[in-house]
């Protein structure tokens, strides 16, 4: 493969471009940081529907942690 396609925006001068949109495939392994015990608080419960939405909440402890593996430029995109 040609240098010209491996690195096809090399050529900018311009270095403070940065992606504002985040794809969906880089943000599933995110939660892939948090702990399965964590993402399941309630397990304990005998009520298994209950675990169906329990997932949805994130506390806001473990909040900070997972924004540190997102580049501070990605944060603010705007």
């Amino acid at each position: 493969i040609p240098q010209t396609i491996q690195h096809p925006f090399i050529q900018t001068t311009n270095q403070q471009v940065i992606p504002t949109y985040i794809p969906p495939a880089i943000q599933q392994p995110i939660s892939s940081y948090i702990p399965h015990t964590i993402q399941q608080p309630f397990i304990q419960t005998t009520n298994q529907q209950i675990q169906q939405v329990t997932p949805t909440y994130i506390p806001s402890t473990i909040q900070p942690s997972i924004s540190s593996y997102i580049p501070q430029t990605i944060q603010q995109p705007f």
